[in-house]
């Protein structure tokens, strides 16, 4: 008993650091680091290790929410058995892990460039088809034109070049493939001084960097400029930024969920999409030219 104790002091004192490092940005986009960090036990899911905030139209639960938000953002780039996809920024693979029961893929790669993650997902998806890969989002260890769809789910706001993603993206998808992305976009609203440090506050614990937040015209205009052909767009708001705070806020209230959170992410899992709040969350789908 004692050694637990001591043992999860000494982890929260290195998790104090890593917070502090991200607070005052002593390091360059450090998305590694928060997903490290938050690993498996700083999370409010029940059985799951997905990291989201989840799609809550019909969802009661956590788990149920981010499988929703997985399958809406398929469902919308209309991945189809017997293609090659690609998750960019997987996380645990629990996103992938249900993609491989849902459908017939040829082949279903997760990439990831947190090392940690990419471990726990090989161990934890061991009998699923997917294939897990350390590396980078901006320099991708695949062959030209080699997937029919990539799906990011909540990542690429990370991703220290989010341009070069795109660039990316658009080098490895076949003719005619699909980006599709579940993300939020800041919207262009007057916000006060208090709004806009607990917004600063926001990007700086998610390692959101502030060539990427930029608001959603910006990004599509990005996209077309790149080659891609808009497909389609959906607002899921509603259904994501409200149902989640509520839940966020009662889960940290669970002693078993309390006891195994650090007690500043704690406060960071209820208050941390605060800032955040005037945005959009929504499900964008782009085409590669044929």
């Amino acid at each position: 008993m004692v050694a637990e104790v001591h043992s999860r002091s000494w982890r929260q004192f290195k998790e104090t650091l890593s917070l502090l490092t991200l607070a005052l940005r002593l390091k360059r986009s450090r998305a590694d680091l928060v997903y490290k960090m938050l690993g498996t036990h700083n999370n409010l899911a029940e059985e799951s290790l997905f990291l989201n905030l989840g799609y809550w139209e019909h969802a009661t639960t956590y788990d149920g929410a981010c499988t929703a938000l997985a399958r809406e953002l398929a469902k919308d780039a209309h991945v189809k058995d017997g293609q090659a996809v690609l998750d960019a920024g997987c996380g645990f693979g629990e996103a992938s892990a249900f993609w491989s029961d849902t459908y017939k893929l040829s082949r279903l790669v997760a990439l990831n460039i947190t090392e940690s993650q990419i471990e726990v997902g090989r161990k934890r998806w061991a009998d699923k088809k997917v294939e897990f890969v350390l590396g980078s989002a901006l320099d991708m260890p695949f062959e030209s034109a080699s997937f029919d769809t990539i799906l990011a789910l909540e990542s690429s706001f990370h991703f220290p070049d989010r341009v070069q993603f795109f660039r990316e993206a658009l080098r490895i998808l076949k003719p005619g493939g699909t980006l599709a992305i579940a993300d939020f976009f800041p919207l262009d609203v007057k916000i006060t001084i208090k709004q806009r440090f607990k917004e600063w506050l926001g990007r700086g614990f998610w390692q959101i960097p502030q060539a990427n937040w930029i608001g959603l015209q910006k990004v599509q205009d990005q996209l077309k400029a790149i080659g891609f052909k808009h497909v389609s767009l959906r607002d899921v708001s509603p259904f994501v930024f409200k149902p989640f705070k509520i839940f966020a806020k009662d889960r940290i209230k669970d002693p078993k969920v309390s006891q195994r959170l650090h007690p500043l992410l704690a406060k960071a899992w209820g208050g941390a999409h605060s800032g955040l709040e005037r945005s959009q969350y929504v499900v964008l789908i782009v085409k590669k030219q044929n």
